[in-house]
């Protein structure tokens, strides 16, 4: 079997490795044009698996390529590449570096977020997203150094000896409540049936309210006010009226006021022409032959 496929081998090997070339351009050019290539920065990163999946939303959509920093080396720069041909994801997409466990081991991955307010962006050949890592607590404590742990420590047992003196304390509060209400139990049974005999008399007392106010008298009383509200009414109608005779009568003396001033004109001028005449006649008699003087039609001084 060896020796036939050397042979084949020997007599067609250009025309196989034109068909492996061939077939890698096909490949590396369906990638090219169906997968899409994005880079996520991140700003801290801890060490992880420079072949991880990428998931979105539980499910893998493509994987890391490559891992290299800025060029100012604030950043990590992981280059990944995304199969869906048909992506459609906005380009304020965030990427989250997480650690997934199966039993004893421990797998890294990235998970694509989906922004609270998406771009109408899509994204593309070159996009770039920021990245942020998380870390469990067992990696959390297996780097810290001594020093730090010792001070986590000792802020542990403070905080157990602080508990315990507010366990103790509130155990002494609990005693002397405890004692409190021995001490005054009967004081308190006398003021619970106090408080039991005063909420019977105000039963009582609602009972004879119900009893009393019965649905005939509630309806005479709203009768009542609807008859008052009704005579209110009328009066005010009454009232209504009379306002208007009265301004009615009142514009009718304010014109017949010029007649009266014009009529009051006239009685002055007979009375002035009357006095006139009085004072010429008695003038007159007062001379001579005072009377055939007016007999005969003797004038008549003022």
């Amino acid at each position: 079997m060896k020796k036939f496929i050397k042979n084949i081998w020997a007599k067609h090997k250009l025309m196989l490795a034109l068909i492996f070339v061939l077939s890698a351009c096909i490949i590396t050019l369906y990638r090219m044009v169906m997968y899409t290539y994005i880079t996520v920065r991140f700003k801290e990163a801890r060490p992880f698996h420079h072949h991880a999946p990428v998931f979105y939303k539980g499910h893998k959509v493509g994987k890391i390529v490559g891992v290299r920093h800025s060029k100012d080396y604030q950043h990590t720069l992981v280059k990944l590449v995304l199969y869906p041909h048909d992506l459609n994801l906005p380009e304020n997409m965030t990427a989250k570096l997480k650690i997934i466990k199966r039993g004893r081991f421990e797998k890294d991955y990235i998970d694509l977020i989906y922004p609270e307010n998406p771009n109408p962006i899509r994204l593309k050949n070159k996009s770039v997203i920021d990245g942020t890592t998380t870390i469990d607590a067992h990696s959390f404590f297996s780097s810290m150094d001594t020093e730090n742990l010792e001070a986590m420590e000792k802020n542990a047992s403070d905080t157990l000896a602080n508990l315990e003196s507010s366990t103790a304390g509130l155990n002494d509060l609990l005693s002397m409540a405890n004692a409190i209400v021995e001490e005054n139990r009967e004081n308190i049974n006398i003021s619970a049936k106090n408080l039991a005999l005063a909420s019977s008399n105000t039963n009582r007392l609602t009972s004879r309210i119900d009893r009393t106010i019965t649905q005939e008298k509630l309806q005479t009383v709203f009768d009542n006010v609807d008859e008052a509200s009704t005579n209110v009414k009328s009066i005010t109608q009454t009232f209504t009226g009379v306002s208007e005779n009265l301004g009615g009568t009142t514009n009718a003396i304010g014109q017949s006021m010029p007649m009266l001033e014009c009529a009051l004109a006239n009685a002055t001028a007979v009375t002035a022409n009357l006095k006139e005449i009085t004072a010429g006649i008695k003038c007159t008699m007062r001379k001579p032959f005072g009377g055939l003087r007016i007999l005969f039609g003797r004038s008549i001084n003022k």
